[in-house]
């Protein structure tokens, strides 16, 4: 739980370089992209940071797709029995918790050196992983893998792995507490009300 924002924070920043390698025909797409977030992250001198996180924040989100991301976080048994408006409601909570999470940690890795692998993990015709190797500042690595999916010219991000350990899916157990104990009657689980509780909860607690 404690990676999820260092590792959304450095997703922003490298997310477009690493998608370059899944497929040639990105690579133009992708490298302007690289190019623009740079260029908005250098832009931050201390005093303007919190604009330049929320520039690149905007600029770095159409490439997650944050219904698969927030159906992952869930479970089967949440994402299931939530109604279209529910699941609505829990994809705009969860992102925004996910903005928030990432964006006050995000200037403090732009400096990050990236080392992206040539061959990436093709899935099929339109699943790739790509792996990365992040050295921080402090010298040490870590191994992030971002699991993409063809979308029309882009690649979209739908999970995150740190060491092979997904940051999204260790959510499903603390959702499904919450829905559980606040949706608990007699006859069993009442998944709309616990649903709603925890869409509640989402809204509530933001990025923390």
């Amino acid at each position: 739980m404690k990676k999820f924002p260092l590792i959304n924070a450095l997703s922003i920043g490298i997310v477009s370089i690493s998608m370059a390698f899944a497929d040639p025909a990105a690579v133009t797409q992708v490298r302007e992209n690289a190019v623009q977030m740079l260029n908005i992250l250098n832009k931050a001198n201390g005093k303007n940071d919190a604009q330049i996180r929320k520039q690149a924040e905007d600029y770095a989100t159409p490439y997650f797709d944050f219904e698969r991301i927030t159906a992952q976080a869930m479970g089967t048994a949440i994402w299931h029995n939530a109604t279209p408006q529910q699941k609505q409601a829990l994809i705009n909570a969860f992102k925004n918790k996910i903005r928030s999470q990432y964006a006050g940690t995000m200037m403090a890795f732009k400096n990050t050196k990236v080392t992206v692998h040539d061959k990436p993990v093709v899935k099929n015709a339109n699943k790739v992983d790509v792996v990365t190797t992040l050295v921080l500042t402090n010298g040490k690595k870590a191994d992030v893998t971002f699991s993409t999916y063809r979308h029309g010219k882009m690649f979209r991000v739908y999970d995150i792995k740190v060491e092979r350990i997904s940051i999204v899916k260790p959510f499903q157990s603390q959702f499904q507490k919450i829905v559980s104990e606040q949706g608990r009657t007699p006859k069993g689980i009442d998944y709309k009300k616990g649903i709603d509780a925890l869409i509640v909860e989402l809204n509530k607690s933001g990025g923390k």
